[in-house]
């Protein structure tokens, strides 16, 4: 049986788990172990990356937004809300 170690890239890593796994019928935890790869790493998924408020706005109530707060600092968010209706 060959030793499969880390070579740096996380999808190879992840592949050669796998392989251990599948070719040489090893436990995962036994070809975690023999790939130096932590169970975390292995079950890792990637997060969709979210929306922020701003990018789901529209610009142009952004820009009037930024025009009432330059003209009136003292407006809170209420008098805000009414001034964009």
């Amino acid at each position: 049986m060959t030793l499969l170690k880390n070579i740096g890239n996380r999808k190879e890593d992840r592949l050669a788990v796998v392989h251990l796994m599948t070719m040489h019928d090893l436990s995962l935890r036994k070809a975690l172990a023999y790939t130096d790869c932590s169970r975390n790493f292995y079950y890792y998924k990637k997060k969709m990356p979210r929306i922020t408020r701003c990018q789901q706005q529209d610009h142009t109530i952004l820009e009037k937004t930024k025009e009432i707060v330059l003209q009136r600092p003292s407006y809170g968010t209420r008098r805000m809300a009414a001034m964009l209706r």
